[in-house]
């Protein structure tokens, strides 16, 4: 009988999955846990074989909360339901140890056979995060890309600053990367970040990219 911790902040579509992992008749839910610090101590006493994270919380608390799990269980398997598919948040979860990736309006349907199939080891992703991987991985072995430059009249709308993070940006650096590159916080990133979505405008990374890139070309 395998045995499945289930992890939730704050999400009520949670306890859907539990029901369907508990219905299945070699699974059980050996804990439904509302606080990350409990499961840390359930992991800690007793003995299961994958961990389901449903998590509303910040990245970096996510990553460092998975790093946490991993020094009392270093093999456990470990998927994160989230609700987001920004490139930045799943590299940084799945560089830090997590074994798949579900988003939760869109992939909360099939969370049985996504448990099984990590169960088996293998990594499981959407096939829209699959894609964002492989071309993150292409990016890395090609290198940098070439500065961008844009138009004289939308030069001006950025700071020296701003720009160097979005020669970064281009090059689909996680805040994480961009910050270690610059000797700054991963917060002022996000800062920066905010200030420079608001002038394109763009909603998050990827509409950012797309825009930016736009820019770029009418140059």
């Amino acid at each position: 009988m395998n045995q499945i911790v289930i992890v939730v902040d704050g999400n009520p579509r949670s306890t859907s999955a539990s029901q369907q992992i508990q219905a299945e008749p070699d699974m059980e839910v050996a804990a439904l846990m509302h606080h990350g610090l409990s499961a840390l101590e359930h992991i800690w006493r007793h003995p299961i074989d994958l961990m389901l994270l449903d998590t509303f919380m910040p990245v970096a608390e996510g990553v460092a909360y998975i790093q946490a799990i991993r020094m009392i269980a270093p093999r456990l398997p470990i998927v994160i339901v989230a609700s987001d598919c920004e490139e930045d948040s799943i590299i940084q979860y799945l560089a830090y140890g997590a074994n798949g990736y579900l988003v939760r309006d869109q992939n909360f349907s099939n969370v049985v056979q996504v448990v099984r199939d990590v169960l088996k080891g293998q990594h499981v992703y959407p096939n829209n995060v699959a894609t964002m991987l492989a071309q993150y991985l292409l990016r890395q072995l090609n290198g940098s890309s070439s500065p961008i430059k844009f138009p004289m009249h939308l030069d001006h709308q950025f700071s020296d600053r701003e720009k160097q993070i979005i020669q970064l940006l281009m090059q689909r650096l996680t805040n994480q990367e961009i910050a270690d590159a610059l000797g700054l916080s991963q917060g002022t990133i996000k800062n920066h970040l905010t200030h420079i979505f608001s002038k394109i405008p763009a909603k998050n990374r990827r509409e950012a990219v797309r825009a930016l890139t736009q820019m770029a070309a009418s140059n």
